[in-house]
């Protein structure tokens, strides 16, 4: 046994841990130290880093520095965090401002992908059509276009959610305005008398957004040609 072997740590306090007794050999020779965190986990924990200040806690300091409960994060209230979803990533319980109580992962939190339960896409579609900003296209084919990508991108209760804005997927802000983007569609190829799957929104690049310079007009054989399981990884 050497001589680092031998301090005794019981008792002893290293951050929000006590050393309660050794436990176990670590790969290097040193000894591991069962020690209890002030959060109440008891772990096995490295002597040679608890007596550096390598390790202060049982990992719940660093959990608790990134830990998003009780931040407003667009239209939505973090309540509580309750696990990992199967992929590991953390799962956060939120209240959205209409009432709604949802689960969403921490990163579609941050990343803005999810701002509320998916009442804000309808809200934006109802705002939109009441103030006015349509100006007369809502009866045409060319809106029913728009609402289908803000819908797929921005509200997460859409059948295809999980392949456009759960993938990170946006509209650009400047088509966010109905308006814009059927000028955007009529001046390169749209056409509204097309036959139905002759004229269809394709993103060139599978995993870009929807914005002017990643979109084109195309049949439904092009676009589907076009799909990630059609490409070679």
């Amino acid at each position: 046994m050497n001589k680092t072997s031998r301090i005794d740590l019981t008792g002893k306090r290293f951050g929000k841990l006590i050393a309660l007794r050794p436990a176990s050999k670590a790969a290097n020779g040193s000894i591991k130290w069962l020690c209890r965190c002030d959060c109440g986990k008891v772990k096995e924990i490295r002597g040679d880093r608890l007596r550096n200040g390598e390790t202060k806690s049982c990992g719940c300091t660093q959990f608790k520095k990134y830990d998003l409960t009780g931040q407003k994060i667009n239209h939505l209230l973090v309540l509580e965090r309750i696990g990992s979803d199967k992929h590991g990533k953390a799962l956060y319980k939120c209240q959205c401002d209409c009432g709604n109580v949802k689960t969403i992962t921490a990163g579609d939190l941050k990343s803005g992908r999810v701002v509320s339960c998916g009442c804000y896409a309808k809200t934006l579609l109802d705002d939109l059509h009441n103030n006015n900003i349509i100006h007369g296209l809502s009866n045409k084919r060319i809106y029913a276009i728009w609402k289908s990508m803000i819908q797929r991108c921005e509200n997460p209760n859409t059948e295809s959610y999980n392949d456009y804005g759960g993938r990170g997927i946006i509209v650009c802000k400047e088509w966010h305005d109905v308006k814009k983007f059927a000028n955007w569609a009529y001046a390169n190829g749209y056409d509204e008398n097309a036959e139905f799957g002759e004229c269809t929104i394709d993103r060139i690049d599978v995993n870009g957004n929807y914005e002017p310079s990643n979109c084109r007009w195309a049949d439904m054989k092009t676009q589907n040609q076009n799909k990630r399981n059609s490409k070679k990884r």
